[in-house]
């Protein structure tokens, strides 16, 4: 079967591997933009390592699919005097699993880990610590194990960069994690609460996420900010100037690279023949659409090459695979989409002799 190529130029997709140097503190660091699952820097990012208070964001995920945000918690005894960072809960005091969200996030509350982790946990903290380990493993962290809900230091707890960076991509999925980290400042049970993460007042397009501390950790920090429709994820462990380490990793991102959809470039040839069928032709689609890391300094380079039949054979079922597109990069093949029916055609079956006879006579 001949196909025809339409070929047509412009920006989509470029992506060297290269090396280049950031003056970052952290002993470990990445940063990662998700959509494409594409890492575009990294320092020693899967070495394990102490996490500190950014262990909080694996809790705020398991509450969140595990538990009602409206629901009421009377706070437990086991919460209160918790060491380290506070919300100064009080025994029998209720407050909503939303409430001690935001505390958990903004405040950086350890009391009010546990007291999420016994309410999600059934009464159990041991059994929560068994569901944050089990969602580690779920969604590919594979060098992180935790001990406890709030980073509080335990022999054995740790992550790395890479695997905090996929953790916090996953999380930022969850709408209401991402309004809790997004969240400057606010008023919940008669406390006032304010953001740790102050890249959300320093930085133009920070969305959270969630700041860290201990002596034997020390400074951990996950953010995330997004511009021009692009998300990026920075992570640095045991960073003495985090701040600016986040600032020069996110401006290294913002500054080099563009995530592009294929729906933004045009549309696709619309038809294609059909022979034989009881129409003469059927609509093609894309399968899916995909998103690419277009690297700014290549913007002109890329080809889009559309391959197609000149024409088709009836019948014809909505969804089969009738064609591709290419993306390509001086000859090298970056990715390809399907191109499909986007409806049936049933065969039309020509009337037999005696047919044709038999229906000339039933007209008389």
């Amino acid at each position: 079967m001949i196909k025809k190529i339409f070929v047509l130029s412009f920006v989509i997709f470029s992506f060297v591997n290269f090396c280049f140097a950031l003056d970052i503190s952290a002993k470990s660091a990445v940063l990662y933009e998700p959509e494409t699952e594409t890492v575009l820097y990294a320092k020693d990012s899967e070495t394990k390592r102490e996490i500190a208070s950014t262990t909080k964001i694996m809790t705020a995920v398991v509450v969140l699919e595990n538990s009602d945000v409206s629901e009421m918690i009377a706070v437990p005894k086991v919460c209160v005097g918790t060491e380290g960072t506070s919300m100064y809960l009080k025994e029998g005091e209720k407050l909503s699993v939303s409430d001690l969200l935001y505390g958990l996030m903004l405040q950086s509350g350890n009391d009010a880990a546990i007291a999420l982790a016994y309410h999600t946990g059934n009464g159990s903290i041991e059994r929560f610590v068994d569901m944050m380990n089990a969602t580690a493993k779920r969604i590919g962290m594979k060098n992180t194990y935790f001990k406890n809900p709030n980073g509080l230091p335990a022999e054995g707890h740790v992550s790395t960069a890479e695997d905090m960076a996929r953790l916090a991509a996953y999380a930022m999925k969850n709408p209401g994690f991402a309004k809790i980290v997004s969240t400057k400042s606010i008023v919940v049970a008669g406390r006032s609460l304010t953001n740790h993460n102050k890249l959300l007042r320093i930085y133009e397009g920070a969305c959270g996420i969630k700041t860290g501390y201990t002596r034997a950790a020390g400074r951990c920090l996950v953010s995330g900010a997004e511009k021009e429709g692009m998300r990026l994820i920075a992570v640095s462990l045991s960073a003495p100037d985090d701040w600016n380490d986040h600032i020069k990793m996110l401006n290294f991102g913002f500054d080099n690279f563009s995530v592009i959809k294929t729906s933004q470039y045009g549309d696709l040839p619309a038809e294609v023949d059909v022979v034989g069928g009881t129409q003469a032709s059927i609509q093609i689609v894309s399968k899916e659409e995909k998103a690419f890391l277009c690297k700014k300094a290549d913007t002109d380079e890329i080809c889009r090459e559309v391959f197609l039949p000149r024409f088709v054979y009836a019948p014809i079922t909505r969804g089969n695979v009738i064609g591709e597109v290419r993306y390509t990069l001086n000859g090298e093949l970056l990715e390809r989409i399907e191109l499909v029916a986007d409806t049936s055609v049933e065969y039309f079956e020509e009337p037999t002799m005696l047919e044709r006879i038999l229906n000339f006579f039933r007209r008389k």
